[in-house]
């Protein structure tokens, strides 16, 4: 998944990926650049499977971030 990321963000400058526990996955961004693209990008879909992305500033522990909220924008055409 890590290298197909990679592949598909394009980045100026290599990411970090730490597992924290299962589908929980810190990245660090070598630019902010690339993780602003990234963070303003979503929504990312990988598999078939949602990524939910939060800023981290090290004050909340990772495994403490709430992800059970995402926005989707649809439109809905309709042919006659």
């Amino acid at each position: 998944m890590i290298g197909t990321l990679k592949g598909v963000w394009k980045l100026n400058r290599d990411v970090e990926v730490i597992v924290l526990e299962e589908n929980l996955f810190l990245f660090n961004f070598l630019t902010l650049k690339d993780k602003e693209r990234i963070l303003e990008g979503a929504l990312w879909l990988f598999d078939k499977h949602l990524l939910m992305f939060q800023d981290f500033n090290g004050e909340l522990p990772p495994d403490k971030h709430k992800f059970h909220t995402a926005l989707f924008w649809f439109a809905y055409m309709t042919y006659h």
